[in-house]
């Protein structure tokens, strides 16, 4: 009997101990919640400092350093990247070309914007590259424009496969694609984009170099062009393929004034941002895709007076702009990942 009442009396101690816990827990859990939040606004405090922003470069290298002494086996031709918020994450990703591999049949829609005509010849002679199945979707903003593209297509024998659109020129480069080709970017398995890069705002060696790194690096050589047409062919999940960042613009991977627009047009997805996300983007705006990935966008059916006109007080803050940063976002939404040609 007395073991009976010594067990009640335990079990007694023990409910009545419970509260106390209870407490303990309750306070031990508001800290916690106290000091996480304390340590979210330092970490927002460092990202949205001046001496992290300006030591990007640093990071980026000690980075590059790192994965080069890290470096086995075969080299990777495309890079692991990986693009933000959690929500759109995008799976890492190697691929290594093989060398013995047969050229890639699939067909493919090249679509370019020749703003400036005199670029031409260079762009033209790009699309050689590619296989004698694709087709060539070029768009300018005048018939003047149009007459000459048409003509250097017959001289290069290509006008079979080409045509040629007049577009307003408003929302630079952007607009003419999502609008102008919005019926034709859909139909094709794998598409590659490109449009005549200027940039009159930078040192012109340092904008020829840029471009001439985006052309090669995207569709220099037949080589460079079946490597990446069978690295879609092999792996279904690959979305998109980008250029690499050039160092002038690492400092420019950011939302710039285009945060507001970005978070309208990710609402309906569910995403959510906030100015202190970091996001990742093809700079410079060309890139290989299949066109899912650009359906949030052309979902949208755009229309031209949605875009602001292309002028030099439009470099940032303009729907183009937005759409440029969103590319990736795009490709995790439609659920695949992406990667990155390394320099």
């Amino acid at each position: 009997m007395d073991d009976v009442n010594q067990h009640t009396k335990a079990e007694n101690n023990r409910h009545e101990e419970i509260p106390e816990y209870t407490h303990r827990l309750e306070t031990y859990n508001a800290v916690l919640k106290s000091a996480n939040r304390k340590l979210s606004a330092e970490l927002q405090n460092v990202y949205g400092s001046r001496s992290w922003k300006l030591t990007v470069p640093l990071r980026f290298a000690a980075s590059c350093i790192r994965k080069i002494l890290n470096r086995k086996g075969t080299f990777s031709f495309l890079a692991p990247v990986s693009v933000w918020p959690p929500e759109v994450k995008a799976l890492e990703k190697k691929w290594a070309p093989d060398k013995q591999s047969l050229p890639s049949t699939m067909a493919c829609g090249v679509f370019m914007h020749i703003f400036y005509v005199e670029l031409a010849e260079e762009m033209l002679a790009l699309f050689g590259h590619l296989p004698s199945n694709s087709r060539l979707h070029i768009s300018t903003d005048s018939e003047e424009k149009r007459e000459k593209l048409l003509s250097l297509c017959v001289r290069r024998g290509i006008n079979h496969r080409t045509e040629v659109r007049i577009c307003p020129n408003s929302g630079w480069d952007m607009a003419p694609f999502f609008i102008g080709f919005a019926d034709k970017i859909l139909r094709y398995p794998l598409i590659l984009r490109l449009h005549s890069k200027r940039s009159e705002q930078l040192p012109e060696k340092v904008g020829v170099s840029w471009r001439h790194m985006l052309f090669s690096s995207l569709c220099g050589s037949k080589a460079r062009v079946n490597a990446i047409m069978r690295a879609f062919a092999d792996d279904p999940q690959l979305g998109m393929i980008c250029p690499p960042t050039v160092a002038y613009y690492i400092n420019n991977i950011h939302f710039g004034g285009n945060f507001e627009r970005m978070r309208k047009l990710l609402a309906p997805h569910g995403i959510a941002i906030h100015e202190n996300t970091p996001i990742d983007f093809p700079v410079g705006a060309m890139f290989w895709c299949r066109p899912q990935t650009l359906a949030p966008w052309l979902n949208e059916n755009f229309a031209y007076q949605d875009f602001e006109n292309t002028g030099a007080d439009k470099r940032d803050g303009s729907l183009a702009h937005a759409l440029e940063r969103l590319l990736l976002f795009g490709c995790g939404i439609a659920g695949y990942h992406w990667a990155r040609v390394p320099e």
